[in-house]
């Protein structure tokens, strides 16, 4: 196979961000000097910071691209990125590749490798990493493409979220969710809140269509730390208590779905929902003793009924 060739084909990015050279990202951190050098403890702190900085900024957009495009385009959506790197080294002559292996959290980082002299281990790697089964790549087996009579079907009832100029609407998926002690499958339509960011939680808002049941629904999608509390279990205790505007809780959807903070039709309407989602808050910790301390535009969302405009917090509840 051609070297060109090879090298396009591990491409994920299909030449939209050209890649970093390994031998550049390992030359900044070289160009740390040793500790005595910089005279005092701030400077040497800032010059790591500098260049941890500079590396990060050149990995992170590429990332982005590559997590952003399978949550669009893949037939499911991965935790995990395992990422062939190639590049042109400082030399014409050397073709360096390296692998990075991306989580939500941390990235593993190989050394730069010479394709010419080296190249067994990609061979290797792309021997292994074919044997591999598809969730021990990542993937996630409860989600798949729609059918065609499902994406008729589901559009109809979620067509009030749909928005081709919006670069967070996603292809039209079937989720396998647990319901109760069984399971049920939804249809997730366009995302209504996307997450921006390649750390953290990855969440993704979404209007589902129940198969079962043909209703609309509000799933949200995220990668949860396992020491802290459910989010549903936070929202029952929250509508027990009679909290203000609290979502109604089925198994792992809200039945409310609201459409974003920044879809406000008036400044009136803007105030109006701020100041709802205020008194949610505030009731949440008066009755409950559960502060929400990280409110941003995102999760607030705006529920029409067929009577007047109805405003609710998306219930999120984050460390205590």
């Amino acid at each position: 196979m051609p070297v060109e060739f090879f090298l396009q084909t591990l491409m994920g990015s299909a030449g939209k961000l050209e890649p970093s050279s390994p031998d550049h990202l390992h030359n900044i951190f070289q160009s740390i000097k040793p500790h005595g050098n910089y005279g005092n403890e701030n400077r040497y702190v800032e010059a790591v910071a500098n260049a941890g900085e500079a590396v990060v900024s050149e990995l992170i957009p590429r990332l982005k691209l590559v997590l952003g495009e399978e949550r669009k385009d893949a037939i499911s959506a991965t935790n995990t990125v395992t990422d062939a790197h190639p590049s042109t080294g400082s030399k014409t002559t050397k073709r360096q590749t390296g692998f990075f292996k991306w989580e939500r959290a941390y990235a593993v980082v190989s050394r730069a490798f010479d394709l010419a002299t080296e190249g067994e281990y990609l061979v290797e790697f792309l021997y292994r990493f074919s044997e591999l089964t598809d969730a021990r790549r990542g993937k996630d087996d409860t989600v798949m493409l729609a059918t065609e009579a499902e994406i008729a079907l589901a559009k109809g009832f979620v067509r009030p979220w749909i928005h081709a100029d919006d670069s967070n609407q996603r292809l039209f998926v079937r989720i396998r969710m647990p319901f109760g002690k069984s399971e049920r499958e939804v249809v997730a339509g366009p995302a209504i809140a996307a997450h921006q960011s390649v750390l953290g939680r990855a969440i993704l808002g979404l209007p589902v269509y129940d198969i079962q049941t043909g209703t609309v629904m509000f799933l949200k999608d995220s990668w949860r730390d396992i020491n802290l509390p459910q989010e549903s279990e936070i929202l029952q205790i929250l509508k027990t208590a009679g909290v203000y505007n609290v979502p109604t809780f089925v198994s792992d959807v809200t039945e409310e779905v609201g459409h974003p903070l920044e879809t406000f039709k008036s400044s009136k309407q803007l105030t109006r929902i701020v100041y709802k989602a205020f008194l949610s808050h505030e009731e949440a910790f008066t009755k409950c003793k559960i502060l929400h301390r990280d409110i941003t535009g995102g999760n607030i969302l705006i529920v029409y009924d067929k009577k007047a405009p109805s405003d609710k917090g998306d219930g999120e509840v984050a460390a205590y």
